[in-house]
């Protein structure tokens, strides 16, 4: 049997059977689409109704091709309209149930909305965190049980027209002054630092026709979503806010703290994070691994454990002794939660990062860096086949004089990856 088969079910044609929720969220989109059709009169393709039509009767080989033809028709830029927002939704919902198994599906969303208090806005940033939470609320259009929104398309002007058509009677949403405004701060600064060659990594501007400076790539993007999440957190002082997050945006981090898989976005910068906090969050995620691998990873946990974790259960598949779940360890990378989970961790390690950074007193410096290295940790441990945080814990371990860890962290990450040319390239430095 395929692992498609597995994971969704099979009728005796092929066809995809996934979880009948699906089908009843399309329908459920369609009518809201309708609404804010008739609400800001928009002109709308046929394929669109077609294509909610197909998800609300299961057609997903349909659904599939209807919904290429209206992203080559966006990508062209023959028609963009506030209509792009309730069918990203549907496509991002079917894609999460679609790519994990319904009982990390369901585990993922209601962990987080059950961590959100009642009128809250709530930021998705990784496509799950906003397509899986916008299936699973009560109701998005009423804000039942909080706000959900996203900080990735902010910048675009037409998903500011849907949320502000749904929310802007109860909450601030940028105007169409405001997004211009925004976008010209940032051509401002960019400019600026281009010409003292302070560009970030991938931060791209350009000069259009008209001799405006645009972003140019989504790292630059990611700064304007930042100056228009900024304004709404600013222009709702009322609200609480949470944060799943996708890219670091930096003038947050001084006010985030751990909340569960995600993050709160407090209204005041922190001093430092509490002892209680940090304590609710070591328990919280020392339950989350227990679910997922086992009950063996702590703050006092050696690497050398952790490395040979790595090689004994994702490396060799070997399961003697195991007490996670199988099915977490065993499924391909990102239809199991892998992926999703680890990037959420990875994310509240990048807090401590930033709060042990900036630490006043040495005590809190190494408080922050005892969890720092918990939550890498943690992170390797739900997903060892990102590169990237391998890299960026063995440099920490590298930069702590921490070498004989450093090296055997390594070498578990390159048995994993061992096309990887970056963390040959670490090898060789570390030797």
């Amino acid at each position: 049997m395929s692992i498609a088969a597995q994971l969704f079910g099979a009728d005796a044609d092929g066809e995809r059977k996934l979880d009948p929720r699906v089908p009843k969220y399309f329908a459920t989109k369609e009518r809201e689409a309708r609404a804010l059709t008739k609400q800001l009169n928009l002109r709308v393709p046929p394929e669109v109704w077609d294509y909610f039509a197909a998800g609300s009767r299961g057609d997903w080989t349909a659904a599939n091709k209807l919904f290429d033809g209206i992203s080559r028709q966006w990508r062209q830029g023959e028609f963009t309209s506030a209509i792009a927002g309730p069918v990203l939704e549907a496509v991002l919902a079917y894609e999460g149930f679609s790519g994990m198994q319904p009982k990390f599906v369901d585990a993922f969303a209601y962990d987080i909305i059950d961590s959100i208090p009642a009128g809250s806005i709530y930021f998705g940033g990784t496509d799950p965190g906003r397509g899986l939470v916008t299936a699973f609320v009560r109701s998005l259009p009423e804000a039942k049980p909080f706000f959900v929104l996203s900080q990735n398309p902010l910048g675009d002007a037409t998903y500011l027209d849907y949320v502000r058509a749904m929310y802007g009677d109860r909450l601030y949403i940028p105007s169409r002054a405001d997004w211009q405004s925004a976008l010209a701060d940032y051509a401002s600064d960019a400019k600026a630092r281009m010409a003292a060659d302070k560009l970030k990594p991938g931060e791209k501007i350009s000069e259009d026709e008209s001799g405006k400076w645009k972003p140019d790539s989504h790292v630059a993007w990611m700064e304007v979503n930042a100056r228009l999440a900024k304004l709404i957190f600013d222009k709702n002082p009322s609200r609480e806010f949470y944060i799943e997050e996708s890219m670091p945006m930096e003038w947050m981090y001084p006010q985030l703290s751990p909340h569960g898989l995600i993050l709160k976005l407090n209204r005041k910068p922190l001093v430092t994070l509490s002892e209680s906090t940090v304590k609710t969050n070591r328990e919280y995620w020392r339950d989350q691994t227990r679910r997922w691998i086992g009950d063996w990873l702590t703050n006092e946990t050696p690497a050398k454990v952790l490395a040979e974790f790595l090689e004994d259960v994702y490396g060799q598949k070997n399961f003697t002794g195991f007490k996670g779940d199988e099915d977490y360890v065993m499924g391909r990378p990102g239809r199991n939660g892998q992926i999703l989970y680890a990037h959420l961790r990875l994310g509240q390690a990048h807090v401590y990062e930033w709060q042990m950074n900036h630490a006043t007193t040495p005590e809190d410096k190494e408080r922050m860096q005892r969890e720092l290295d918990l939550a890498y940790r943690q992170s390797i441990a739900l997903h060892p086949y990102n590169v990237e945080t391998v890299k960026q814990y063995v440099t920490l371990l590298k930069d702590q004089e921490r070498l004989s860890d450093a090296r055997r962290l390594l070498k578990a990450g390159r048995t994993l990856n061992p096309r990887s040319n970056r963390l040959r390239e670490l090898a060789e430095e570390l030797n």
